[in-house]
């Protein structure tokens, strides 16, 4: 798992100040497909946890990026994963 951490803090806001990788295998356990979710760790000390986001890590990654030190609440977090792998792959 690979964890990716802001020192930013913004008084009054809340903003996204950590993330970590997470894989996870498909069931039933003889496949061999794994897909990558994530934690994403807000300043107000809640934790959204995303799992089966993508089976490409690098692209989880860019995501966890993208959102590191974003004044964001977790209320949007669907809409902006949404919006997010329609840009990945072009839905």
């Amino acid at each position: 798992m690979e964890e990716t951490n802001s020192q930013q803090a913004v008084e009054g806001r809340i903003i996204v100040v950590g993330g970590k990788l997470e894989q996870m295998f498909l069931e039933p356990p003889e496949e061999t497909a794994a897909t990558w979710g994530c934690r994403i760790q807000f300043s107000d000390g809640q934790t959204v946890f995303i799992p089966d986001f993508c089976t490409r890590r690098e692209e989880v990654q860019g995501f966890l990026d993208r959102l590191l030190g974003k004044d964001i609440t977790a209320d949007f977090l669907p809409d902006i994963v949404d919006d997010y792998l329609g840009e990945i792959y072009g839905l």
